[in-house]
């Protein structure tokens, strides 16, 4: 294999497949790059078996062939060339890369224990908005669970149904439900697909063009104009929600949400250290107080709002709350409590297309 490049493309086609490198295996395939030359395109492929990024990008070949190498390796040593123009080459099962006045070798391996990715686009498919896709991934992925003790909770449920997108996440403790109606859906269709995934994937995703998601068995695929990502989906059924969203409630608040944004974070800073980063919402007839107290210090702030029901006086983790704030996007939100031992609602005031849901945490008087 031999190809002329230059070191900014080659480097931004690396740092796009690595993510996909395996970084704890025992099988040393899954940490490599797959790099194949053939009619003046490269094509990067990397994959741990879960996920599978490919990447292609135009190069002089003068030598068609497919080598593997270790892909955080090369990456971080093509990163320091991107200003160079660079001649890739093998030589007795090493990959040579030359530039300037300089050579380096790094040992290869052979292609043939890489694993075969079948890049098939017959089944069904979502055309979507990139930048809507986008947001409703970076909404969502940050309420999935983090341990694998429920790994179905690992992901977010994506369900396509009647033209309404939605996306749902939980990890025991709060919820994420996002949707839009008025969509362009071929076919229902309802999959599980690990955050780790989609966190990939909405790195890959442009703002302003409708990009193809395609779902085939257990697999989703995100094709692009030079890029292509696919992802394992988790096969198994998830939680049923129908019952955790109240019907009514028994308390709500109107509020600004950068006012409490900047409450929760000034109160987030004495309790960051301490168990379960508690902090409390006191809400009484005109005014919701966030109030905290640690080793360091007591906080109390005091917003005003628009109230309506019973006195409320409830706990929480600090940073749940604060992700929910972060993630909705109206300037005024709802807040809808049932009691200080159920869960609670955070909304848009305009509409509830974006909703989430927090469970208290109970303590002693």
């Amino acid at each position: 294999m031999k190809f002329i490049c230059n070191g900014i493309d080659f480097s931004s086609a690396l740092t796009t497949v690595v993510k996909a490198c395996s970084t704890k295996t025992t099988n040393s395939i899954l940490e490599c790059i797959q790099i194949t030359a053939k009619n003046d395109t490269i094509t990067l492929l990397a994959t741990d078996e879960e996920l599978a990024i490919e990447k292609k990008f135009v190069a002089e070949v003068l030598q068609e062939g497919t080598i593997c190498i270790h892909g955080k390796t090369i990456t971080e040593f093509i990163k320091k060339l991107e200003d160079e123009q660079l001649t890739i080459s093998t030589e007795n099962e090493n990959l040579l890369i030359s530039y300037a006045d300089a050579k380096t070798s790094l040992q290869y391996f052979d292609s043939k224990n890489f694993p075969k990715i079948i890049f098939d686009r017959k089944e069904d498919k979502l055309q979507i908005e990139g930048s809507l896709l986008k947001e409703f991934i970076l909404k969502t992925i940050p309420f999935c669970a983090q341990d694998d003790a429920r790994p179905v909770l690992r992901g977010c449920l994506i369900e396509g149904k009647e033209n309404t997108l939605s996306f749902i996440a939980l990890d025991g403790y709060r919820m994420a439900k996002l949707k839009r109606e008025n969509l362009a859906i071929e076919k229902d269709f309802k999959i599980i697909c690990p955050a780790r995934t989609l966190s990939e994937l909405a790195k890959l995703l442009p703002d302003n063009e409708i990009v193809q998601l395609y779902f085939q068995k257990n697999m989703l695929m995100l094709v692009l104009k030079d890029t292509i990502l696919t992802g394992r989906l988790i096969e198994n059924e998830f939680v049923n929600i129908d019952g955790i969203i109240p019907k009514s409630y028994a308390t709500k608040a109107i509020v600004d949400r950068k006012l409490l944004q900047k409450s929760v974070d000034r109160a987030s800073i004495f309790v960051k250290n301490e168990r379960n980063n508690i902090i409390t919402f006191d809400l009484k007839e005109g005014n919701l107080t966030v109030s905290c107290k640690s080793e360091i210090a007591n906080s109390n702030d005091s917003i005003k709002i628009d109230f309506e029901g019973v006195d409320l006086k409830i706990t929480m983790n600090c940073k749940y709350i604060m992700d929910a704030l972060n993630a909705l996007s109206m300037d005024t939100i709802e807040l809808k409590f049932n009691g200080n031992k159920a869960p609670f609602i955070l909304t848009n005031i305009e509409n509830e297309e974006y909703l989430y849901l927090i469970l208290p945490i109970r303590v002693n008087n």
